[in-house]
C-alpha cells in the first residue's frame, strides 16, 4: 500500500485527497501557501499512518502555517487512524483546523462486520455556543451486511476529545 495524493487549486483554495499509507515516501507536495486561503483535505481513503508519516505530517503542516499563519484548514472524512493521532499527539491537529467530518468505528454483534460511521459537523456534532462544548449525537446505524443494529465500544469522552472550539 503506497501513499497517493491529488491536489487541485480552485480559486485560492487548495483541495487535496490523500489515500493509502502515510509513511515512508509520503510526499504531500510543495505549494505557495502564502497565496492560499484554505486547505481542504479529504482523508477517506487513508488506511494507515506510521511514525515516519506522523513526522512528515507535523513538519508539512508546520511549514504551511509558517508560510501563512491565517491559512484555514478543513479536514474531511477522517478515519479512526487519524482521530487516534488527533487525540494522542498534541501537535498533530494543526492550528486553525476544522474537522468537518470523521469516522466512528461501529461493529455488528450479529455478523462481526465493521464500518466507520461518518459524523458530520453541523449535523452530528454541533458547537454549543453557550457551553463552548460540542454536542455530539451518534446516529443509529444498521449493519450493511445483515441489517442488525450496530454498536460502538469507543470511550466517547476520550475519542471525541480532539473536538475543541
Amino acid at each position: 500500500m503506497k501513499f497517493e495524493k491529488t491536489a487541485e487549486l480552485k480559486n485560492a483554495n487548495l483541495v487535496m485527497k490523500f489515500s493509502g499509507l502515510i509513511g515512508e515516501g509520503a510526499d504531500f507536495g510543495n505549494y505557495e501557501f502564502d497565496k492560499i486561503n484554505s486547505l481542504i483535505i479529504d482523508f477517506s481513503d487513508v488506511k494507515l499512518i506510521n511514525s515516519v508519516g506522523i513526522s512528515v505530517w507535523v513538519k508539512w503542516f508546520y511549514l504551511a502555517q509558517t508560510k501563512n499563519a491565517k491559512l484555514n484548514i478543513h479536514f474531511l472524512r477522517c478515519p479512526k487512524v487519524l482521530v487516534d493521532q488527533f487525540n494522542n499527539i498534541p501537535s498533530f491537529l494543526p492550528k486553525n483546523t476544522l474537522v468537518r467530518s470523521f469516522a466512528v468505528p461501529m461493529s455488528c454483534e450479529s455478523c462481526s462486520s465493521e464500518i466507520g460511521l461518518t459524523l458530520l459537523e453541523g449535523k452530528d456534532y454541533i458547537l454549543n455556543k453557550t457551553t463552548n462544548v460540542y454536542d455530539i449525537k451518534l446516529p443509529n446505524a444498521n449493519c450493511p451486511t445483515c441489517g442488525a443494529p450496530m454498536t460502538t465500544d469507543i470511550n466517547a469522552k476520550r475519542y471525541f476529545s480532539f473536538l475543541k472550539p
